[in-house]
């Protein structure tokens, strides 16, 4: 394969399959030119004889086989995206210590169990991809990474925020989906620029410790968790536009905030939520709300006005009547409850549902 190396010397770009290259014997010592390498589907297990001097490289990408960082560059300079995710690397031993330009890392699918090796002249990292991996925390995350504003580590085995700073002021997004968490505990308090987070599939109980962060969060992710007791919210968050709190443990809804002004999207499916009680009052921009899958008789204390809902799902509750729904708000629930044979309805009510005579619907079940 010394061939690939001699015609690419001069070239600006080096990509593509090649299933048959095992190592970088014969890659030249110095590429000035090259500024994109991107390597799949190879055999190569490590990066002794890589080429040392790449002045111009901006980009580089190597998958599959990898199982060491030995004989990595240590000094990439332009470097601005790098991805050795799909390998089998267990640590990060052999990183390159400068990488001042660095905007995007992707770790992602390998078996890295710690943080440790990764520099602190990340200054300009922006997204940081470390999601199937076999994390259990976030110790020898580096304290400089302050342009940082997009972290994924998903399926990994994280149980804790130790070693997770506030040092990182420009973060935006944080997905931890699918781990091992039980609460917030040393969680960070301030994070000014946060409008996501993200941690379904964990075990969370409880999430009194980012009540201040809610107050100004935008997508707010907590499903398939533990959560019983919705006390943990503050009593405003003026920003929320999307919130999910589906397959969980909640009875009541008592707790969440009466106005949400900016929620388009809201999800309790899947609960134990008896009756709409407490149900937010002020939604000005709600389009979807999902409540299927729970234990709702009636629709009492759904807000009356909901100018732009489109769906409101209720597919597998016992519902008896349709009491508490706004005329206006009828033929949006009706278009979404589906097959009436789920439902307890009387039948003249099902008969009357079926005709679609939304005033005759609505008086007879404010009568009922």
């Amino acid at each position: 394969m010394s061939n690939l190396w001699l015609s690419k010397k001069n070239k600006e770009f080096i990509k593509g399959e090649y299933e048959t290259l095992e190592n970088f014997k014969g890659m030249p010592n110095a590429l000035d030119s090259i500024q994109e390498i991107e390597l799949e589907c190879t055999k190569i297990q490590n990066f002794i004889g890589f080429s040392q001097t790449l002045p111009n490289l901006k980009i580089l990408s190597i998958g599959d086989s990898l199982i060491s960082l030995e004989g990595m560059p240590k000094n990439l300079p332009l470097l601005q995206k790098l991805s050795l995710s799909m390998n089998n690397l267990k640590d990060l031993r052999g990183f390159p210590k400068f990488v001042p330009n660095l905007e995007e890392l992707f770790l992602h699918h390998n078996e890295i169990q710690t943080l440790e090796f990764l520099p602190k002249s990340m200054k300009n990292l922006k997204k940081l991809f470390i999601g199937n991996n076999k994390l259990t925390n976030f110790q020898y995350l580096p304290e400089e990474l302050q342009s940082i504003e997009y972290i994924s580590c998903v399926r990994c085995k994280i149980d804790s925020f130790n070693g997770f700073h506030s040092k990182m002021s420009g973060l935006k997004t944080l997905i931890l989906d699918h781990n091992l968490l039980e609460n917030f505990d040393n969680f960070p308090l301030s994070f000014p620029k946060m409008d996501r987070l993200s941690s379904s599939y964990n075990e969370i109980k409880q999430f009194k410790k980012i009540r201040d962060i809610l107050k100004k969060i935008k997508i707010f992710d907590i499903s398939n968790n533990f959560i019983s007791d919705l006390s943990d919210f503050p009593k405003s968050m003026d920003n929320i536009e999307e919130l999910n709190l589906e397959k969980n443990l909640i009875i009541s809804l008592i707790g969440i905030p009466s106005k949400l002004p900016q929620l388009e999207y809201i999800s309790f499916a899947n609960n134990r939520i008896i009756n709409c009680a407490h149900f937010p009052q002020f939604l000005p921009n709600i389009r979807k709300i999902w409540m299927n899958g729970n234990n709702l008789t009636d629709l009492d204390g759904l807000p009356l006005e909901m100018p732009k809902l489109d769906h409101l799902y209720l597919e597998g509750n016992p519902l008896e009547s349709l009491m508490g729904v706004s005329l206006g708000n009828l033929p949006v629930i009706i278009k979404d409850l589906g097959d009436l044979t789920q439902y307890q309805f009387a039948d003249e009510a099902q008969e009357m549902i079926r005709s679609k005579n939304y005033q005759k619907i609505y008086d007879y079940f404010e009568a009922n």
